[in-house]
């Protein structure tokens, strides 16, 4: 569904108030304008707002126009997950040593990327070049940055946290005012819906190295959308619920070893297991 530029100028000052003017909403118990986060890519263009009404729901997070740019740690934290869903999409998730409202850790997820530099449990610092930015997925070049309270991999949108909250000092940033450019507005070039919220619909990076970069992509290939499923592919590749338990323990004992001089980093692996 179209929108006029009209209504979308309406959201970004909607957006902008509620970084300047005190509420009683949940976002307000916390400053996280004070958690001094890394605008995540080089460019600031916004062409898809946090709340937006999209075909499947209020959208998590913001898309931010990024054709093959840099993607950013918004800030220091421990990779706590990379993968590929079943339409292509590339994905990394960040848990940062920040408290949200609810107590528990902050998490930031990247998504459409065309590469990443990074596997899970590595702990990077604030700005490092985690990915690329691209059109996994089959969409318009964008990076979609959200974040969340709950410590979570796949949050409602009830767990997300307006990505703006975070970044004071550009509350003036407008959307896109180009329609041509609006993410929500080319959502049809998502061929195939699929439900980003179900880990089924996910292969971890973990996984994808355990069986061979090369080899995924053959069967990734060779497989439909929906058939390119999490439980599919340790089927095909005879990997069992136990044994990729035994890997994730492997890899976070790996970590806990690697960073067992980082509280930071030991305090989070720990909400992992």
């Amino acid at each position: 569904m179209k929108r006029d530029r009209k209504s979308m100028f309406v959201l970004s000052l909607v957006t902008a108030a509620m970084l300047v003017i005190p509420t009683l909403s949940a976002s307000a118990a916390v400053n996280y304008g004070s958690y001094g986060f890394k605008w995540p890519t080089p460019n600031t263009t916004i062409t898809g707002v946090y709340g937006e009404s999209r075909d499947s729901g209020p959208h998590k997070g913001i898309d931010i126009r990024a054709n093959y740019a840099p993607v950013y740690a918004a800030q220091e934290g421990l990779i706590s997950f990379s993968g590929t869903y079943s339409d292509g999409t590339q994905a990394i998730h960040i848990v940062h040593p920040f408290l949200g409202n609810s107590g528990l850790n902050i998490t930031s997820r990247y998504l459409h990327l065309s590469a990443k530099n990074y596997s899970t449990v590595t702990y990077v610092s604030k700005g490092t070049l985690i990915a690329t930015s691209g059109t996994s997925g089959g969409v318009a070049p964008h990076l979609h940055f959200d974040i969340n309270d709950q410590n979570v991999d796949y949050p409602t949108f009830a767990q997300t946290i307006d990505p703006m909250l975070f970044y004071p000092s550009m509350f003036a940033l407008l959307v896109s005012p180009n329609d041509e450019l609006r993410t929500s507005d080319i959502e049809e070039d998502h061929h195939h819906e699929i439900d980003y919220n179900n880990p089924d619909n996910v292969v971890s990076q973990t996984l994808i190295n355990y069986v061979g970069v090369e080899k995924f992509q053959e069967w990734f290939d060779s497989n439909s959308i929906e058939n390119r499923t999490n439980r599919e592919f340790k089927s095909h590749f005879n990997i069992s619920d136990d044994k990729e338990r035994e890997l994730n323990e492997i890899e976070i004992e790996n970590a806990k070893q690697k960073y067992k001089d980082n509280p930071q980093a030991l305090s989070i692996l720990n909400t992992l297991e």
